[in-house]
């Protein structure tokens, strides 16, 4: 049985990516696993958020099955995840990274499953055993983050938060922290040391997982943070990139027009992006009108302010170097052949090519991309779907819930 690598990104842009067309980004590592598998383009993911749309690709359900609807809303305990369904064949489930999961404690607890058991600890944390859980977004008054903090303040990183005032600060100019969560202080570097940061350290761990896994069949969800917000990433990536890199906007001229009204007329829509040459052509799963402006799209909260509206390019490079290095690792070390399927858990707060939804204040992108590389052009995610299906109607081979579906 083959092994799965199973690669998630949090936020990343498809439109950001050298395989999908960006005129300057360069993403050699991800354009090579597109190059030797499967490449979608017309990708949509069943939630705009982040815990939803996480839900649904472990459990293959739509959000209005699994029940959560939100993030911090739990997954109701006895939905099958990916973890159960490949662990009857003899596959360990693992997981290295950020999954958003809230376990449905009131659910376990009217079962009597102990959280701390090990049936209770995988249903507590969606089906994985847990390698190394790193979720990120854990500022001074939130939840701590459980290894890095201790990695960090190991490595001499101090403070009661190293998480946020090294890996998501900057310094100013007069030695002041500066806040990465601020779009005005994304020029300069994080102060943390490039590889002690969250992309770096994630990668690191999982190579470690690799490396120790041995002969038995695995599936290892690596799940980065990033380019998830805070807007800052450490040297050298920070200076990479800058605003000739962000995609222009092409706007109607009835947008143009409307932007910024207020009252009785609507927001404009989202914009869309204009395509690079490399692009021309492609189907992105989304339609626009003669004079430019995005069919079918909901209207765009007026209150998404600047800090939502700009796209970090630097940050998509930042996880792309990483991914890499898990993907050269020698071939002996993983004790059998291995499948790629890398995705992202939904669209950035940012207007831009795609399929717009609003949530509250924020605007998030519906469509999503996914590659899918598998050795020899062979698809062992194929097969092991088919026999998930088999296992869960016993034995009666049946169609799923689909984990991409069009919302036309």
């Amino acid at each position: 049985m083959k092994n799965i690598l199973f690669i998630m990104a949090d936020q990343l842009r498809f439109d950001y990516l050298g395989c999908y067309g960006h005129p300057t980004i360069r993403t050699p590592n991800i354009d090579a696993l597109a190059a030797r598998g499967v490449r979608f383009d017309r990708a949509y993911v069943q939630s705009p958020i982040c815990g939803p749309s996480r839900m649904s690709f472990y459990t293959g359900r739509y959000v209005r099955s699994h029940g959560s609807t939100w993030n911090n809303v739990p997954l109701r305990v006895g939905e099958m995840t990916l973890g159960d369904h490949l662990r009857p064949f003899g596959m360990q489930t693992v997981l290295c990274g950020k999954t958003h999961m809230e376990a449905d404690r009131e659910g376990m607890a009217r079962l009597g499953l102990d959280p701390e058991s090990v049936v209770g600890a995988r249903v507590a944390e969606g089906g994985f055993d847990v390698w190394d859980r790193l979720d990120g977004l854990h500022p001074s008054e939130g939840q701590q983050p459980s290894h890095y903090q201790d990695h960090l303040r190991g490595m001499g990183y101090g403070g009661p938060n190293p998480w946020e005032q090294w890996a998501n600060s900057a310094e100013g100019d007069d030695g002041e922290i500066l806040s990465g969560w601020l779009m005005r202080h994304a020029d300069r570097p994080a102060r943390i040391n490039e590889p002690d940061s969250e992309t770096p350290y994630a990668t690191t761990r999982a190579i470690e997982f690799i490396e120790q896994a041995g002969d038995a069949p695995w599936c290892l969800h690596l799940s980065y943070i990033k380019p998830h917000w805070p807007y800052i990433v450490p040297a050298p990536y920070h200076a990479m990139y800058g605003a000739r890199d962000v995609l222009p906007a092409v706007r109607s001229e009835t947008e143009r027009e409307t932007a910024g009204t207020a009252g009785t007329t609507p927001a404009p829509p989202f914009p869309t992006r204009r395509s690079s040459p490399a692009q021309a052509g492609r189907s992105t799963g989304a339609s626009s009108s003669a004079s430019g402006t995005r069919q079918n799209s909901p209207r765009r909260d007026a209150r998404a302010g600047p800090e939502t509206d700009r796209p970090h390019p630097r940050r998509a490079e930042d996880l792309e170097d990483p991914s890499g290095r898990v993907r050269g690792r020698p071939r002996t070390t993983w004790h059998g052949t291995l499948d790629h399927p890398l995705i992202c858990d939904h669209g950035p707060p940012t207007p831009g090519t795609g399929t717009q939804t609003v949530v509250g204040s924020y605007g998030f992108r519906v469509g999503s991309w996914s590659v899918v590389s598998c050795p020899g052009g062979g698809s062992s995610m194929a097969d092991l779907s088919d026999a998930a299906a088999r296992h869960s109607s016993g034995g009666r081979t049946c169609p799923s819930e689909p984990i991409w579906s069009s919302p036309q």
